[in-house]
């Protein structure tokens, strides 16, 4: 785990090349994520980025059906890292009899999407996250929905590559083990703290809870039995791409950190993967 950790500034710079494909501009009135677990989280940082810029509505999608709305005018990520994902290929059956312009993203090379980026088949299944961020950001621009993104993806890539939190995400982890986390943050960055709570969830096998200010005000204000509870607060208010990953990153280290501590083989997902099989 810890050599692969080590990677994922590289595999954000390798995402850069991923784009095989020409894109024809064509009118864009909707746009839909369909993925699950890690490839669906993607979707749900692409639209908190993009709040308050984009102009058409993104809906992010884990089932195994599709709205309605969905047509030739709708923009359809599929994104699934095996390319086997049940839920994620109806809703690509679905989404190709509603004539929707599809993109895939996969490591499967049998998946028959004509325009996909493949990412390496021989890697993690939760990276698909770091390999489909910056590629979504480019063909979002390419399709005019956005502006480019280049500089801030520079940024982005700088802020991984000289990561220097990896003590504070390990003092982080000592203050959670035995504990229930609670993953606080403000509005944009809801989707960050809902990543900290899958990592903590799938690598650290722990339960974690997650909410965001000011929503936080109007409920959970009042709850006053937090014995063994341990809160983490993204404070971070500005919402920008760099700060987006550094946060993804620092989780990363959190929930590497704390499966050491608590002895769990964070590459291991037994009842995942019994799931799956049934």
């Amino acid at each position: 785990m810890l050599s692969l950790l080590n990677k994922v500034p590289e595999q954000y710079e390798k995402s850069l090349s991923l784009i095989k494909f020409k894109i024809k501009k064509k009118k864009i009135n909707n746009i839909l994520f369909c993925g699950m677990g890690a490839s669906g989280i993607v979707g749900d940082i692409i639209k908190e980025y993009l709040y308050d810029e984009i102009k058409v509505p993104i809906i992010v999608n884990k089932n195994d059906s599709i709205p309605n709305f969905v047509d030739k005018n709708t923009l359809v990520f599929i994104i699934t890292h095996s390319g086997k994902t049940k839920e994620v290929l109806k809703c690509y059956n679905k989404a190709k009899l509603k004539k929707a312009i599809i993109m895939g993203i996969t490591a499967n090379k049998n998946l028959k999407i004509k325009n996909k980026i493949l990412i390496p088949d021989n890697e993690y299944g939760r990276v698909v996250l770091y390999y489909s961020l910056f590629p979504i950001l480019k063909i979002l621009n390419r399709f005019g929905l956005i502006k480019n993104k280049d500089e801030e993806i520079k940024k982005a890539l700088n802020a991984v590559k000289n990561f220097k939190d990896r003590k504070k995400a390990e003092i982080i982890a000592k203050k959670l083990y035995k504990k229930t986390p609670v993953i606080y943050s403000y509005f944009n960055y809801r989707a960050v703290g809902y990543y900290w709570k899958t990592q903590l969830n799938e690598l650290s096998k722990v339960y974690a809870l997650q909410n965001f200010f000011p929503e936080v005000n109007h409920n959970e204000i009042e709850v006053n039995n937090l014995n063994n509870f341990e809160v983490v607060n993204l404070k971070e208010k500005k919402i920008s791409l760099a700060s987006i990953v550094y946060y993804m990153y620092s989780a990363d280290w959190v929930a590497y950190y704390l499966s050491q501590i608590r002895k769990v083989n964070p590459l291991k997902t037994p009842v995942i993967d019994r799931i799956k099989r049934k």
